[in-house]
C-alpha cells in the first residue's frame, strides 16, 4: 500500500474545502446583488450542469478510477490511459451536439428561467466537466492528491475572481452566469489537455480496441447509477423549478449549495479511501466489511460536527446580515436537511464502494434506489410543504440509500 505524505493530504483537503466554499459563494455573494429569481436561474443552470455532465461522461471516470486502482493493486498495466481519453472525447462531443438540438425542450419546461440565453455556455461547460472527471479520476487512482488539491485550489481562485467582478459591478447577471459556468472548467481542461499531450507522447503501452471497449462497458454499467446519483442531488432544485416560483427556487438554491459544500468535505474522505477500498477488497476480502465499518465511524466523527457548525453559521448570517435576511426563510429547510444528512453522513464518503470493488451494477442499483425514492418523495412533499418538503424528501432518500447500501454490503460475504 502506498504511503502518503501529510502535506499531500492537507493540500487535498484544502483544495476540496476551498472549492466547496467558493462554490457556495457562487450563490451567496451574488444574492447580495441580484434578485431572488435570478439566483433561482443560477440554481437551475448548476443543477442541469451537474446531471448532464454524468450523461456526457458515460461513467468513464469510474472505469478509469477502477482500472488504475487495479493496476496499483496487481502491478499489471490495465491500458486505460489512452482508451479512456479517446472514449470520453468522442462521447462528450456526440452528446454535446445532440443536446444542442434537444435543449429547446428543456428551456420550454423551465420557461420562467430564460435558459436559452445560456445554452451554448452550459453545453460546453458540461463537455469540459465530463472530460475533466476522467483526468481527476486517474489522479485519484494513482494517489496524486497534491495535484488534485492544486487543481481545486485553482478552480476556487477562478470562482473568487469571477465573484469579485460582480462585487465591483464589472459584469451583469448574464455575463456572470456565462463566466461562472464555462471559465473554471475550460482552464482545468487546458491543463488536462497539456498533460495528456505530454503523457501521450511518452506512452509505450500498446493500444488495443479491446481496452476501449472494456472501459466503455464498465463505464456504461456505472452510468445509469451515477446519473441517478447526480440527479438525486439536484432533483429537488429541478422539481422546485416546476412547482414553485423562481424566488423560492433562489432561496432553496442557497440550501442546495450548502449541501454541495458538505458533499465536497465528504469527498476529501472519499478521495483518500477510494484506492484503498480496491486494494483491501483484493488483498483482505474476509475483513472487508470491518474495513468499511471503520471508515464509516471516522466519517461520522468528521462530518456531523461540520453540519452542526454550518447550520449555526447560516442562522447567524441570515439573521444579522440585512442583505440576506430574506434567506432566513430557508433555515427550517436547512435544519431538516442537516438532520437527515447527519444520520447518513458516515456512509456518504463510501458511495463508490461497489464500483471500486468491480461491481458497478450494484453501485448503480443503490444509486437507482436513491434517485427513485428522492424523485417520488419530492413529488409528494414539495406540493405540500414547498422548500421544506424538498428537504424532507432528499433527507429521507439518503436514509433509504444507506439501508440499501448496508444490506448489499453484508451480502458480499454470504
Amino acid at each position: 500500500m502506498l504511503t502518503l505524505k501529510n502535506s499531500n493530504i492537507s493540500l487535498l483537503a484544502l483544495g476540496y474545502i476551498a472549492l466547496g466554499i467558493s462554490s457556495l459563494a457562487v450563490i451567496v455573494v451574488p444574492a447580495l446583488y441580484f434578485q431572488q429569481s435570478q439566483i433561482g436561474v443560477i440554481g437551475i443552470c448548476l443543477s442541469l450542469q451537474y446531471i448532464l455532465s454524468q450523461l456526457f461522461g458515460s461513467g468513464l471516470h469510474f472505469s478509469s478510477l477502477y482500472y488504475k486502482s487495479v493496476a496499483l493493486s496487481t502491478s499489471e498495466d490495465t491500458y486505460c490511459s489512452i482508451s479512456s481519453k479517446i472514449n470520453v472525447t468522442l462521447i462528450t462531443v456526440f452528446f454535446g451536439i445532440l443536446f444542442y438540438f434537444l435543449f429547446p425542450l428543456i428551456a420550454t419546461i423551465y420557461d420562467n428561467f430564460s435558459l436559452n440565453d445560456f445554452k451554448e455556455f452550459l453545453i460546453l461547460s458540461v463537455i469540459f466537466i465530463a472530460i475533466n472527471k476522467v483526468f481527476l479520476s486517474e489522479l485519484n487512482a494513482v494517489k496524486k492528491f497534491n495535484l488534485i488539491g492544486k487543481l481545486y485550489l485553482m478552480k476556487s481562485v477562478i470562482f473568487s475572481g469571477i465573484i469579485l467582478l460582480v462585487v465591483a459591478h464589472k459584469i451583469d447577471f448574464k455575463e456572470y452566469i456565462k463566466y461562472q459556468l464555462l471559465v473554471p472548467e475550460l482552464i482545468i481542461y487546458l491543463c488536462y489537455l497539456l498533460k495528456t499531450m505530454i503523457l501521450f507522447l511518452k506512452k509505450t503501452e500498446t493500444f488495443s480496441l479491446k481496452h476501449t471497449k472494456r472501459d466503455l462497458l464498465f463505464g456504461v454499467k456505472s452510468l445509469w447509477g451515477t446519473i441517478f446519483f447526480e440527479a438525486s442531488t439536484k432533483i429537488d432544485v429541478l422539481l422546485l423549478g416546476i412547482y414553485v416560483t423562481p424566488e423560492r427556487v433562489g432561496i432553496y438554491s442557497v440550501i442546495s449549495m450548502i449541501s454541495d459544500l458538505f458533499l465536497n468535505i465528504s469527498s476529501v474522505l472519499r478521495t483518500l479511501v477510494n484506492p484503498d477500498i480496491t486494494m483491501n477488497f483484493i488483498t483482505n476480502k474476509p475483513n472487508f466489511v470491518k474495513f468499511i465499518t471503520a471508515k464509516v465511524k471516522i466519517s461520522y466523527k468528521v462530518l456531523v460536527p461540520f453540519l452542526l457548525l454550518t447550520t449555526i453559521v447560516y442562522y447567524a448570517v441570515t439573521t444579522y446580515l440585512p442583505q440576506l435576511l430574506v434567506y432566513k426563510e430557508g433555515f427550517h429547510s436547512l435544519l431538516i436537511l442537516a438532520f437527515f444528512l447527519s444520520l447518513a453522513s458516515g456512509f456518504i464518503p463510501l458511495m463508490l464502494t461497489f464500483g471500486q470493488i468491480g461491481k458497478p451494477n450494484l453501485q448503480s442499483l443503490t444509486f437507482f434506489v436513491f434517485f427513485m425514492s428522492n424523485l417520488i418523495l419530492n413529488i409528494v412533499f414539495i406540493p405540500l410543504f414547498g422548500i421544506e418538503g424538498a428537504s424532507i424528501a432528499t433527507g429521507l432518500s439518503y436514509l433509504i440509500y444507506v439501508f440499501c447500501f448496508k444490506r448489499l454490503l453484508l451480502n458480499l460475504n454470504q
